[in-house]
């Protein structure tokens, strides 16, 4: 009967260092994970700034062409057949810095909902961590 209980015991500690272990790495595994996903936080977050940068230049762009367009209608009534040729290309400028001002805020909200859902990640990495801290918690207790 002792020896079954020095057995019992020894086989106790074993499966005691093997569970400690596995929930050593586990806690690793979630740091590591938690390290990521604030690396892809932070160049979301960067990468945002970068796209709002952008659609505030092609607004501001747009702006002056905008401008340059109202500028060139005025002379328009006066001008010849060039100066109508002018606006026709200012027009299409223009046209195209709305169209890349139009992609700069699809891009935008694009990062906006991927740093969304890397916060969505995150709360899901997190809960698995805290549900697995507590899983060990009772483990030992």
């Amino acid at each position: 009967a002792t020896q079954r209980a020095h057995d019992a015991e020894t086989k106790l500690a074993v499966a005691t260092a093997e569970h400690e272990q596995g929930a050593a790495a586990a806690v690793s595994q979630c740091e590591a994970l938690r390290a990521e996903l604030a690396t892809a936080r932070a160049d979301q977050e960067q990468h945002g700034q970068t796209l709002r940068e952008e659609l505030e230049v092609e607004r501001g762009r747009t702006k002056a062409l905008q401008q340059e367009f109202e500028a060139e209608r005025g002379h328009t009534a006066a001008a010849t057949s060039d100066a109508a040729t002018q606006l026709e290309e200012a027009q299409q400028t223009l046209s195209a810095a709305l169209q890349r001002a139009d992609d700069a805020e699809a891009k935008l909200a694009a990062a906006i909902a991927a740093q969304e859902q890397a916060h969505a990640d995150a709360a899901v990495a997190a809960a698995a961590c805290e549900d697995l801290h507590a899983k060990h918690a009772t483990a030992l207790a």
